[in-house]
């Protein structure tokens, strides 16, 4: 969606392919400190919130906290 000028060289090298190291390192570290990067970690965060709100009918057992723990995980992971 960005039409920011500096996002150019990321755009280029999202639209081709990435088998060389050299593009990907590249488009890796670009997309790394991109605001895109914040605002996906922040759209998926709120998914996992309600998630784990749609599991407050749930008696509180093991289940319900792997569930929870899972979302949580799922939202967090870095890698």
């Amino acid at each position: 969606r960005s039409d920011d000028p500096a996002d150019g060289r990321l755009l280029d090298l999202l639209r081709g392919p990435l088998h060389d190291d050299g593009r990907h390192a590249e488009a890796l570290a670009l997309l790394r400190g991109h605001a895109a990067m914040g605002e996906a970690r922040r759209y998926v965060l709120d998914l996992a919130r309600e998630a784990t709100g749609s599991l407050a009918p749930l008696p509180e057992d093991t289940v319900k906290d792997a569930l929870a723990t899972f979302a949580d995980l799922i939202a967090t992971r870095t890698a």
